[in-house]
């Protein structure tokens, strides 16, 4: 049975919600054509909360590392547009705007940057309120003098450590599937 809503919200009179269907992690629900024969189809994707038991995120975490380098660039005057579409992650603070990119990309841009870092995403679909994930993990990795920059998203926590320290990093991480 299908869980989709329409939370409340209204639509134009042009258009009725289609009832979807759940998969994976996901409800699909669409709006399509009311009163308007041959108007656009928009999609609209209900997600589901992810996990929030410490113990299944734990136990159910794959680690997946990821196979290039990525650098964290930072300017007091901001970049480009161009610029923001190549990253990864942009990140306004006070002091000025981090873009995390690619290495290669960095090299591309002729950015200087100061280290390398490996990606690697926790394949579990944490919810965002979930309690101790990260503080779990991160104290094991600092044990093993990893430093890390966690960003965590809606679907999965991401870890960037010291591209020399990525697979003792793994090996770290898969130690708590046991």
């Amino acid at each position: 049975m299908c869980t989709c809503t329409d939370k409340g919200k209204r639509y134009s009179p042009a258009y009725k919600l289609e009832r979807g269907h759940e998969s994976d992690s996901e409800t699909h629900n669409r709006l399509v054509p009311g009163s308007s024969p041959g108007g656009p189809t928009i999609k609209i994707l209900i997600y589901m909360s992810g996990e929030d038991n410490l113990g299944i995120l734990l136990g159910s975490m794959s680690p997946k590392l990821e196979d290039d380098a990525f650098v964290f660039l930072t300017s007091a005057d901001g970049f480009s547009h161009e610029e923001k579409e190549e990253a990864l992650m942009v990140y306004k603070e006070v002091e000025g705007v981090t873009l995390l990119v690619r290495e290669g990309i960095a090299q591309a841009m002729g950015k200087e940057y100061k280290d390398t870092w490996a990606k690697i995403t926790l394949t579990v679909h944490s919810d965002l309120n979930a309690v101790g994930f990260l503080a779990s993990i991160l104290p094991k990795l600092a044990d093993a003098g990893i430093s890390v920059n966690p960003v965590s998203a809606y679907f999965h926590d991401h870890l960037f450590v010291p591209w020399e320290k990525r697979e003792l990093a793994m090996e770290i991480l898969a130690s708590f599937k046991n």
